[in-house]
C-alpha cells in the first residue's frame, strides 16, 4: 500500500470526492486533517490535533498527529504522474456542495416526506375543526380517517429519523 499526502485547505463532501476519484486506485481515504460538521460535509480540523497514540516494545509510547487539512489516499500502488495530476486537479475542482446522485435522492425523498407529512396533518386538523357539526356517521369515518392519519404521520416520522422504510 502506497500513501499520498495532500493537504486540502477547504470544505469536503467525502461521497462526491470518492465518486470523483473512483478512476484511481484507491484503497482508503484518511480524512485525518478534518472534522465532521453535518451529515454530508468534513472541514479543515482547526489546529494541529492527535488522531492516534499507543504503545509498543520497538516505538515505546508513539502519537500520531494530523494538521489541518491533511488527506491521505492510500492506494494499491504508486501513482503514475497522470494520476498525481488527476488527484491534484480533481481535489483543486472539488465543490463540497454538489452532490452525489444518491444524496440527490435522499434529498427528494426527504422533501416528499415532509410534505406528505404536512398534508397528513392539514386533513387532520381540518377534522377536529368540523367535528362538533358531523353527523354520527361523519363521525365515525373521522375517527377511522384520522387514525389513518396518525399512523401514516408516524410512519413518515419514523422513516425520516431513521432514514429508511417503515
Amino acid at each position: 500500500m502506497v500513501v499520498a499526502s495532500r493537504t486540502v485547505l477547504k470544505n469536503i463532501n467525502p461521497s462526491k470526492l470518492l465518486e470523483e476519484l473512483a478512476a484511481l486506485p484507491l484503497q482508503s481515504v484518511n480524512w485525518a486533517g478534518f472534522v465532521r460538521s453535518g451529515d454530508r460535509l468534513y472541514i479543515p480540523a482547526a489546529e494541529r490535533r492527535i488522531v492516534a497514540n499507543g504503545f509498543d516494545r520497538a516505538r515505546g509510547h508513539w502519537i500520531e498527529e494530523a494538521d489541518p487539512g491533511d488527506l491521505k489516499v492510500s492506494t494499491s500502488r504508486d501513482l503514475t504522474a497522470e494520476e498525481g495530476i488527476r488527484l491534484d486537479s480533481t481535489l483543486a475542482a472539488h465543490d463540497s456542495t454538489l452532490l452525489t446522485a444518491e444524496q440527490q435522492r435522499e434529498d427528494q425523498d426527504q422533501a416528499d416526506i415532509d410534505s406528505m407529512l404536512t398534508t397528513e396533518i392539514q386533513r387532520f386538523r381540518t377534522h377536529l375543526a368540523n367535528w362538533d357539526s358531523y353527523t354520527a356517521a361523519q363521525t365515525k369515518a373521522a375517527t377511522k380517517d384520522c387514525l389513518l392519519t396518525l399512523g401514516k404521520a408516524l410512519r413518515f416520522i419514523l422513516r425520516r429519523e431513521r432514514g429508511g422504510m417503515v
